[in-house]
C-alpha cells in the first residue's frame, strides 16, 4: 500500500477565475468533427502551461514585467470549464504577475489552434487553502482542493459579468498597499477604467484588463469579432448580449 501523504496550506494569495465561454458547444463542436476530446485537454493545458512560465504571448506584458520587477511563481489548474490562476503569495509583485498571466490567457485562448475560446475572468485576493491528499484514488494519483474567500470572491465576480472579459476586485484596486502598481498596469494599459456589463443589466465601474497588443490592429479586432459573431454559440460566445459587450469594448479599447 503506497504511503498517504497529506500537504494543506493556508496563504494570502491573489487568485483569477475564469470561464471559458461557449465550453458545452465548443466540446460538441469537436464532436461533430471527430476529434477526440483529448485534443481539446491538451490544448488548454498547452496554453495554461505557457502562461504559468511567464510566456504570455505579446511584448507588453511581458517588457512591463521586465522593467517593473520580476515575475513571481504562479499555479495553474484546469477543470472542465473553470480556470484557476493563483500566486503564492499577496504582494504587489504578484498582483502584477497575475494580472499579466490574466490579459495572457485571453491572448492565448483566443489565438488557439483549433478555436477561439472566449473567457471571462475575475481577480481577487484573500485567504487561499490548498489542500493535496497524496494516493487518495483507485489510482493512486493525489487530490487537490481549492478553497478560501479569494476564489469564491473571484468566482462571484466571474459570474455576474456579461461579456468575454476580466475585471479587477474593486476591493483590490482600492486598497492602499497596491496603489502603485494598480497606477503602473493604468499607465500601460494592462488595466483600464471600464464600466463592466453585468447580467442584472446594470454596469459596475471596474478595472477591466486590457487586450492583448497582437489585437491592437482594427483588422485583428474586427477579424476577430466577425469570427466570434458568424460561428454562434459553438464555441464562441453563447449569445447576443455577451457578444454585443465585447464587440462595444472592442470598439472603446481600440478607437478608429
Amino acid at each position: 500500500m503506497k504511503e498517504n501523504k497529506s500537504q494543506t496550506k493556508t496563504v494570502y494569495n491573489i487568485v483569477a477565475v475564469f470561464d471559458i465561454l461557449g465550453f458545452k458547444g465548443l466540446v460538441e463542436r469537436y464532436g461533430e468533427a471527430r476529434m477526440p476530446t483529448d485534443v481539446l485537454a491538451n490544448e488548454v493545458a498547452g496554453l495554461l502551461g505557457s502562461v504559468q512560465a511567464h510566456d504570455y504571448g505579446w511584448d507588453t506584458a511581458y517588457h512591463f514585467l521586465a522593467e517593473g520587477g520580476t515575475a513571481t511563481p504562479l499555479s495553474c489548474v484546469a477543470f472542465a470549464d473553470t480556470l484557476l490562476v493563483f500566486s503564492e503569495g499577496d504582494s504587489p509583485e504578484d498582483l502584477r504577475t497575475v494580472v499579466a498571466a490574466a490579459a495572457g490567457l485571453i491572448h492565448y485562448f483566443l489565438s488557439a489552434a483549433s478555436f477561439p475560446y472566449p473567457l471571462r475572468g475575475a481577480i481577487a485576493t484573500g485567504e487561499f487553502v490548498s489542500a493535496i491528499h497524496g494516493s487518495r484514488t483507485a489510482g493512486g494519483e493525489d487530490v487537490a482542493v481549492f478553497l478560501g474567500n479569494a476564489v469564491t470572491r473571484a468566482h462571484t465576480l466571474e459570474r455576474a459579468q456579461d461579456w468575454c472579459g476580466a475585471v479587477l476586485d474593486p476591493a483590490v484596486s482600492g486598497d492602499a498597499r497596491f496603489a502603485e502598481v494598480v497606477q503602473e498596469m493604468k499607465d500601460a494599459r494592462l488595466l483600464v477604467e471600464y464600466a463592466i456589463p453585468c447580467k442584472d443589466g446594470k454596469a459596475c465601474e471596474a478595472l477591466a484588463v486590457g487586450w492583448p497588443k497582437p489585437f491592437q490592429s482594427r483588422s485583428n479586432v474586427e477579424r476577430t469579432m466577425n469570427w466570434l459573431q458568424a460561428h454562434g454559440v459553438a464555441p464562441p460566445i453563447p449569445d447576443k448580449n455577451k457578444e454585443a459587450h465585447t464587440r462595444e469594448f472592442f470598439e472603446w479599447y481600440f478607437p478608429a
